[in-house]
């Protein structure tokens, strides 16, 4: 049997994905990390940073969902997409922005400015300071 079944065929008409040829990236994932980027921009280059559970809470506010039933109303994106969507496009927003994402310590809650953590609060933390370097 060749060519695609007729179960895939239904699926694409009813979910249709556009994905970009080079990357795999759908055209849905390049939205909402654009819309990421306009929001967490913004704060990173006036605080210099931004914990990634503020970043979760941004999704979870600002990205819905469409809904493909007529007349149905949109919801909020579910938070483990919002988890995943962000774990998938992270590495690439570091790369484009040169923003780091590392565990927040002492020393980087000192140099960052960050008063309002307990000394014992580890979050994730995306931030524009540069990395020291390394010796080899």
């Amino acid at each position: 049997m060749g060519g695609e079944s007729f179960r895939k065929k239904v699926a694409d008409m009813a979910y249709p994905q556009e994905f970009d040829k080079q990357r795999g990236v759908s055209q849905k994932s390049k939205d909402i990390e654009k819309i990421v980027i306009e929001l967490i921009h913004p704060i990173i280059e006036e605080k210099g940073y931004i914990l990634v559970n503020d970043i979760y809470e941004l999704m979870s506010n600002h990205i819905e969902l469409s809904s493909n039933v007529e007349g149905k109303e949109w919801e909020k994106m579910p938070e483990r997409i919002i988890k995943y969507e962000w774990k998938k496009m992270s590495e690439d927003v570091c790369d484009k922005y040169g923003y780091t994402k590392e565990p927040l310590n002492n020393a980087l809650k000192k140099e960052l400015g960050i008063t309002h953590l307990t000394p014992q609060a580890r979050p994730v933390v995306l931030h524009n300071v540069p990395k020291a370097p390394t010796l080899d």
